[in-house]
C-alpha cells in the first residue's frame, strides 16, 4: 500500500441515541437496548451474523442517506433474483406433484365411489388423504429450501446495508 492511499473503514459506530431518535418499534428498541446498551460498532460481519434479527428495510430507510438507500435497493435486485431462482425448482416440483396427486385423487374417488360403491363422503376422504400424503415430501422440500433461501436473502440485505452504512461514515 502506498503512503498516500487511504485505508477504507471496516466499521462505523451506531449509538443507542441515534437509533432511538429514528423511532424503532418497541421490539427492536428492546432488542437493541439489550444487545447494545450504549453503542455498537457496525461491521459487515456483525450485520450478517444478526441478519435475521433485524428489519433491514427499516434500517436502510432510517439510517442511510437518500442516495445510500437507493444504492441499497439496487444491490438487492440481484439477491432477490437469486432468491426466487433458487426456489423455482422446488415450486415446480410441488406444482407437478400437486397436478399428479389431483388427478390421482379424482381417479381414486371414482374408483372408490363409482366402482366399489363406497359412501361418497368416505370415498372423498380416503382419496383426499392419499392426495395430502403425496404432497408431504414436495412441501417439506420447498419449506426447507425456502428457509435457506430466506436466510441467504436476509444476509445479503444485511451485508449491503452494513457496507453502505460504513461507507457513508467515511470522513464524518
Amino acid at each position: 500500500m502506498e503512503k498516500n492511499e487511504a485505508v477504507k473503514p471496516t466499521s462505523r459506530t451506531l449509538t443507542h441515541a441515534t437509533l432511538m431518535a429514528e423511532g424503532p418499534c418497541s421490539t427492536y428498541r428492546a432488542r437493541f437496548t439489550e444487545r447494545f446498551p450504549e453503542k455498537v460498532e457496525v461491521t459487515v460481519e456483525l450485520a450478517v451474523s444478526q441478519a435475521s434479527d433485524w428489519d433491514w428495510y427499516w434500517a436502510a430507510e432510517q439510517l442511510l442517506s437518500r442516495d445510500g438507500y437507493r444504492h441499497w435497493k439496487k444491490q438487492l435486485a440481484a439477491s432477490e433474483e437469486e432468491h426466487y431462482n433458487s426456489l423455482r425448482p422446488y415450486e415446480d416440483l410441488l406444482s407437478n406433484a400437486w397436478d399428479v396427486a389431483y388427478r390421482v385423487r379424482e381417479a381414486d374417488f371414482e374408483e372408490l365411489h363409482g366402482v366399489r360403491g363406497k359412501n361418497e363422503d368416505d370415498a372423498w376422504d380416503a382419496a383426499t388423504q392419499k392426495f395430502r400424503e403425496a404432497l408431504v415430501i414436495p412441501r417439506a422440500a420447498l419449506d426447507a429450501a425456502s428457509e435457506i433461501a430466506n436466510e441467504r436473502r436476509q444476509q445479503a440485505r444485511a451485508k449491503a446495508w452494513a457496507e453502505i452504512y460504513i461507507a457513508e461514515g467515511e470522513g464524518s
